[in-house]
C-alpha cells in the first residue's frame, strides 16, 4: 500500500484544498496509507503558501527535512508558491514536480502515473498555461472528514478580483470563482453524514462568492439557503472584507444560533493613509461602524483582526494611529504579521521600505494587545455557558473544545463525547483557556 504525505502551509482554504487532494488520491489508487511528515513516504506532496517571504523560506526548509526523512520518494510541490515561483522549487534537487494551482486537480491523476513508474503528464509541471483549470471548482466539493479534525472546511470561493498592492494571492489562486449553490450543500448534507457537526465556509475573498455565477448571487443568500436546506448543527465563517460585513450579513449572524457569532475581518492598518497606499477599499471610520455595531447585537461574540505592520511608508506616527485606532474599537483577538516583499507587485518598489527590526519591534507591541484582549474576552465569558465541540485530541488529559463564542475549553467527560456538542458551564480561568463543567 503507497504512504502519501502531504504537509500543507497556510490559510483554511489550502487546507481544504488538501482534503480534497487526499480525497482525490484515495479514488484514483483505491489503497493509500495516509502517513504523518515525520514518517517514512513513498510520495510527499507539499501544498505551499506564498503569502510573505517567510512561508517561502519555510517550505523549502521543510523540503529539505523531508527529503532527509523520505530519501526515496517522490516529491511533488503544489500550492501558491508552486504557482507563483515554480523555477525556483524546481531548481532544488529535493524536488521531483512542481504543479501551481492551475494544475492542481491533476495531482490525483500525477500521483496514479508515478506510482505505476510512468511520466506524468505532460500538461502538469508546463509553466506557460496561466488558464484556471475549470475543474479546479470541484476539488472543494470534499467527500471525506480529515483524520483528527472535528470542525472541516468547505471552501465555497477561490481566487480574487481586488488588486491590493501588497498582495500576491490573484496571481496564485487567480479570478473570484464561485462553488455553485447546489455543490455547496450536498458538500454540507454528506459532512453531516460523515459525523461534522460544524461546518467553517472558507474561500480566498469569501465575501465575493456569488458573483460570478449566473444569476449573480450574495454570500448571504448562500448561508440562508445552507440554514434551510441541511441540518447541520452550526456554521462559522472563516473570513470577510469589512465592506461586506453589511447589515444583511450581521443579521444573519446575529439572528440564528447555528451561525456561529464569530466573525474575522482584516485591517491590515488603522491609518487611512496606509490603507490608501495599500489600496483597500475602505477606512477606518467605516471599519469602526461595523466593529461596533457587530458587538452591539453580539455583546459576547469573538471578532478577529488582521493586522499588517512595517508597509512601505508606515513611520512611528503612522503605527501609532493603528496602535491608537486598535484600543479604540472592541475586538477578540489580532493575528499580526510584518510586510513581506513579494516580487511583481506594487507595494515591492515602494519608497520608505521599514527596518525588519523596526517591524518585529512592532509586531511584538500589537501581539501583547491581543493577548490582553484575548484574556478579556474568555474572563468575560466565565459564569456563562457554552456549547463546546469537543476535539478528537484530549490536551492534558481534558477535552477540548471551542464555544460557538470561539472560547477554549477544557473540561472532564469520557471520550465518547469527542466530536460532539456538549454544554459547558465555564466556571474558571486557566492561563489562556476557561476551564468548566459539562452540564
Amino acid at each position: 500500500m503507497p504512504r502519501i504525505a502531504i504537509p500543507t502551509f497556510g490559510c483554511k482554504a489550502n487546507q481544504a484544498d488538501t482534503a480534497a487532494l487526499r480525497h482525490g488520491i484515495s479514488a484514483a489508487l483505491g489503497t493509500v496509507e495516509f502517513v504523518s511528515p515525520t514518517e517514512p513516504s513513498d510520495i510527499v506532496l507539499v501544498n505551499t503558501c506564498t503569502v510573505t517571504h517567510t512561508a517561502d523560506a519555510d517550505a523549502r526548509q521543510v523540503i529539505r527535512r523531508l527529503k532527509r526523512t523520505s530519501p526515496d520518494a517522490c516529491i511533488i510541490v503544489t500550492g501558491c508558491y508552486a504557482q507563483t515561483d515554480r523555477d525556483v522549487l524546481a531548481s532544488m534537487p529535493e524536488v521531483d514536480h512542481v504543479v501551481g494551482n492551475v494544475h492542481k486537480s491533476t495531482i490525483p491523476a500525477m500521483v496514479s502515473r508515478v506510482l505505476n513508474g510512468e511520466e506524468p503528464m505532460p500538461d502538469v509541471t508546463r509553466t506557460g498555461n496561466r488558464e484556471w483549470n475549470p475543474t479546479l471548482r470541484d476539488a472543494s466539493s470534499i467527500r471525506t472528514l480529515q483524520k483528527g479534525r472535528t470542525r472541516p472546511f468547505l471552501k465555497v470561493q477561490d481566487g480574487c478580483d481586488y488588486v491590493c498592492s501588497f498582495c500576491i494571492i490573484p496571481q496564485a489562486r487567480g479570478k473570484s470563482r464561485s462553488i455553485p449553490l447546489t455543490e455547496v450543500i450536498d458538500a454540507c448534507r454528506q459532512y453531516e453524514e460523515l459525523g461534522a457537526k460544524e461546518i467553517v465556509l472558507t474561500g480566498i475573498h469569501l465575501g465575493h462568492w456569488g458573483k460570478d455565477l449566473t444569476p449573480k448571487r450574495r454570500f448571504g443568500s448562500m448561508v440562508r439557503e445552507l440554514l434551510s436546506d441541511t441540518t447541520v448543527a452550526r456554521f462559522r465563517i472563516s473570513s470577510l472584507e469589512p465592506n461586506e460585513v453589511d447589515s444583511d450579513v450581521l443579521a444573519l449572524v446575529a439572528g440564528d444560533t447555528r451561525i456561529c457569532p464569530h466573525l474575522h475581518v482584516p485591517l491590515q492598518s488603522g491609518d487611512d493613509g496606509t490603507l490608501g497606499r495599500m489600496r483597500r477599499v475602505y477606512r477606518t471610520p467605516s471599519y469602526r461602524k461595523r466593529v461596533n455595531r457587530f458587538f452591539e447585537l453580539l455583546p459576547f461574540g469573538a471578532w478577529g483582526i488582521d493586522v499588517m505592520v512595517g508597509f512601505p511608508g508606515e513611520d512611528d506616527a503612522a503605527f501609532q494611529q493603528t496602535e491608537a485606532f486598535l484600543q479604540s474599537i472592541p475586538f477578540t483577538y489580532l493575528h499580526v504579521f510584518p510586510y513581506s516583499i513579494r516580487k511583481n507587485t506594487p507595494a515591492a518598489t515602494m519608497p520608505n521600505q521599514v527596518d525588519p527590526q523596526v517591524k518585529r519591534a512592532r509586531v511584538q507591541k500589537l501581539a501583547c494587545l491581543s493577548n490582553e484582549r484575548r484574556l478579556a474576552h474568555v474572563q468575560k465569558h466565565i459564569g456563562r455557558t457554552g456549547m463546546v465541540l469537543v476535539e478528537e485530541r484530549r490536551q492534558a488529559g481534558q477535552l477540548r473544545g471551542y464555544t460557538e463564542s470561539y472560547v477554549p475549553v477544557t473540561f472532564s467527560g469520557p471520550d465518547s463525547w469527542k466530536n460532539q456538542l456538549v454544554p459547558v458551564e465555564m466556571t474558571d480561568l486557566a492561563g489562556s483557556s476557561a476551564v468548566g463543567t459539562a452540564l
